[in-house]
Order: structure tokens, then sequence, then C-alpha cells
């Protein structure tokens, strides 16, 4: 489940430090830990701010605002109200405004894609069209009914391959108790592929298996997922999107490296163990990172960044890292203390690293 909790946040001067080359924190030297970044503030004072998305080139932030409804443009300082869809959603909890992105065309078609949950709590994929400073002309990709209020999923991305991807939920409760994650037949607990550009076209299921996907990236052809636990492990997994559909990450059979479900004869068909984990001693909800592709960042480049929403820990893993069991790098203290809160990651238009803040903040990691 997603973990909606009251923030305690440490201060808006943050150093970002890192050990050069990465490794296990236990083993890094003291002289190794030097700052490489800082966090700056792009923006402030925003209401619940859960996504961020931008286009390559362009200097415009697009936010959307978990419980409002409202896409913002951010543009030197200044606010614009592109949208507001606050009498079309359904609040409180998991449920809201929760996803955005930009179609690979944007520049020349104008289209954004938002993920929320109508007024009955269903999933509604749309696509809108920018037209000078207004979100217009709504049309309705995908619908999917929701049994719960929770595990919503939310984020929407375009891969590689130019199609959006829309990561579900398995429909909420607790231990999915509909099996809906492993059947074939139902939506949730999936990732599915669009055609953004053939509205009414059926989705094709590419994964099952997921809890609740709370925020995925692209990297290239690798596709990096943060998958939210039951009672005790958080997931990333990491997966090649050149292969065939079908790839099973295993909820709720397993739930990380270790059997939800027993007994368990055998590992479902196509399974894909997470690349790494972590226990509920470390946090409750993880939100998914991006790969850092900026050689002003150093030693961070090259490296998946994710956080915990509620304990507020980062974590770093080198993208190039071994499958299975991969051992992170905790940022936490190099941080000065835990950043609880952290909603989203994202990039602006000049590939540069964002973090979204459930406080309001949106803050850019940069050279020191």
């Amino acid at each position: 489940m997603r973990r909606f909790l009251p923030l305690t946040l440490a201060g808006a001067a943050l150093l970002l430090l890192v050990a050069a080359g990465g490794g296990d924190e236990q083993q890094s030297r003291p002289q190794e830990r030097s700052p490489v970044a800082r966090l700056e503030r792009v923006a402030s004072g925003l209401d619940r701010p859960v996504a961020v998305a931008a286009a390559p080139g362009d200097a415009r932030l697009f936010v959307v605002e978990q419980y409002t409804g409202r896409v913002l443009l951010l543009k030197q300082g200044r606010r614009t109200v592109l949208l507001d869809l606050g009498t079309r959603i359904s609040t409180g909890g998991e449920q809201g405004l929760l996803g955005i992105a930009l179609a690979p065309d944007f520049r020349r078609s104008g289209h954004v894609v938002l993920n929320y949950t109508d007024v009955r709590g269903d999933t509604r994929i749309v696509r809108y069209t920018l037209r000078g400073t207004r979100l217009v002309v709504p049309v309705l990709l995908l619908k999917v009914e929701q049994p719960f209020d929770n595990h919503n999923g939310g984020h929407v991305a375009f891969g590689p391959d130019g199609r959006l991807w829309v990561g579900l939920g398995d429909g909420g409760s607790a231990g999915d108790p509909g099996n809906r994650a492993q059947n074939p037949r139902s939506l949730l607990g999936k990732l599915l592929l669009l055609d953004v550009d053939r509205p009414g076209s059926p989705p094709q299921i590419w994964a099952l298996g997921l809890r609740n996907p709370w925020r995925y990236s692209f990297d290239g052809t690798t596709l990096w997922i943060g998958d939210v636990g039951q009672d005790a492990f958080e997931e990333v997994n990491r997966v090649d999107t050149r292969l065939p559909v079908g790839t099973n990450f295993g909820w709720p059979s397993y739930e990380g490296l270790h059997a939800y479900r027993t007994p368990i004869e055998a590992p479902p068909p196509r399974y894909a163990a997470p690349i790494a984990e972590y226990p509920h001693a470390q946090g409750c909800s993880i939100t998914g990172g991006i790969v850092i592709r900026d050689a002003r960042l150093g030693a961070l480049d090259g490296h998946y960044v994710y956080a915990d929403y509620c304990s507020g820990r980062v974590w770093t893993l080198p993208a190039d890292a071994p499958g299975r069991g991969a051992v992170p790098t905790d940022l936490t203290q190099r941080l000065g203390g835990p950043l609880e809160g952290i909603v989203s990651f994202g990039v602006d238009g000049a590939r540069r690293p964002l973090v979204v803040m459930q406080d309001g903040r949106i803050l850019r990691l940069i050279r020191p």
C-alpha cells in the first residue's frame, strides 16, 4: 500500500554526498565522502505535487498536484494552470491525479497524457493537447475499474519504442485477494503498452506480477521499477524492454526476494527477481527513481537513484550492477539526514535530475 504520512522534513539546504565509485555504505572511507552535488530549489509552495515532466531542450516544467487535480506549467518563476480536474477526480489516500507524460513528438503534437482516478475511483488514462496555455481535447485512451481505493499505480511514461507504458497496481486491499496480478485476463498488477495515436486500440499486457509500481523510468532500453511491498520488503526491478511480452515480477508469490504465499512449488514462468530490496526496518514505501546520465554530477553519473517515502532514506545502484541481490549505497546521512516525503524523481529539459517532495518543493540536483 502507498502510505501518506505527516511529514517532518529536513531543511532545504542539503548536500548530496557520495563515495566515488559507489559500493557499500559500511565500506566507504571518510575521505571518499566528499560533496559531488547539491540540491537547489526549483519551486516551492505547490499543493501535494506527485510528478514532473519536461520535453528535451524545453525550459518549462509540467507538474501535477494529486488532490487539487491541477496541471501546472512552471517557467521562470511563473505558474500557469493548464488544466483543473478538481471536480472530475476522487481524492484521499492513494487516489487523485497521479501521473503525467509528454509524448515523444510533444513539440509537434502538443500531446500530454494524464493518469488519474475518476469520481468512481476508477483509473483513467487520458490524452490532452496543449494549445497556448490550456490542455484541451481530452481523448480517453483507457479506463480500468478499481475494486479498492489503493494500489492504483498511477505512473505513465513513454518508452524507447514510442508507446505509452502504463503501470497498474493489483487493485488494492492486502495480499491481492483476487489474485489479479497473476491473472492474464485482468489488467491489474500489470505493465501495459498503449499506442496513444490509436485511441480505442486495446492495451497489450507486457508484464505481470506487480503489486503497486510507484514510479518507473527508462535508461535506454532498460526499465527500472520501484514496486511497493506488502508487510516486509520493498523492491527494485530492472528488465530489458527488448524481451518478449510475459515477464513476471512474482507478486503475490513473492514479496521482494522472499516467498509471500506458501508453499510455492516453482517460480512463476518468466519470473524476474528484483535486482535489490530493503526491509521495512529501513522504510515502508519505495519511490522508484531514475538513472542519472549527467557527466557534471561525477560519481552519480550512471547510477540509479531511488528513495523510501516514509523513512526518507535514499540509495544508489550502478546502472550496470549485477542482477539479483545487488548491494546499494545508502546516501541518507550524506544528505544531512532523512528526506521524508520524496514522491517522485524526474529530469528537466536539460536532463538534470529533479526530486519531487510532497511538502510542495521541487529540487534540482546540480554541481556543488
